[in-house]
């Protein structure tokens, strides 16, 4: 999130090897000498773009400027591995710009800030707010932030080890 409330969503996915891409967006990995086909990670980040986009407005986070409600700009953006090698159709049959290798993000990020047309960037002007209170709407959403415990003895079937009562004669 900057300044201008550009929120970037960002999907990491371990695709270390091979990802393929057809021209009908569907999703292969290489796994084991063959492709297998996986979820589509674009669509999936859509459906977080959404949730988000939901979220923000229903508790209230963004700030307001003269009583309007500063309205995000989402991008999304799918990041592998910097080692995969991805084999994408032509763009004009599906658009896998979304689609990046990790250690290209800051590029990705300064570009898109470089294209920015005259009229985005007059929208945008206007709705610059100040480094606090874009900590203050950073940290009102981190609040929700509540992470997943996993009990992994119970995922993987270990029993709980007793510990074992230690007496002098141990020592």
């Amino acid at each position: 999130m900057n300044r201008v409330f550009d929120v970037y969503v960002l999907e990491s996915k371990n695709y270390s090897y091979k990802l393929k891409i057809t021209p009908e967006g569907e999703f292969q990995s290489f796994y084991e000498k063959e492709y297998i086909g996986i979820p589509s990670p674009i669509e999936q980040n859509k459906r977080h773009v959404y949730l988000l986009d939901l979220f923000l407005r229903d508790r209230d986070i963004l700030p307001k400027r003269l009583g309007v409600l500063m309205r995000p700009r989402f991008y999304s953006l799918i990041l592998v591995s910097p080692k995969s090698v991805i084999s994408r159709p032509p763009e004009e049959k599906f658009d896998t710009g979304p689609v990046i290798k990790a250690d290209t993000l800051r590029t990705r990020i300064d570009q898109q800030v470089d294209k920015g047309n005259l009229l985005s960037d007059l929208s945008s002007i206007s709705k610059v707010c100040s480094s606090a209170t874009l900590m203050e709407t950073a940290r009102a959403l981190a609040r929700f932030h509540k992470p997943k415990k996993i009990d992994f003895r119970a995922r993987f079937g270990l029993a709980v080890e007793k510990p074992r009562s230690v007496g002098l004669r141990d020592y």
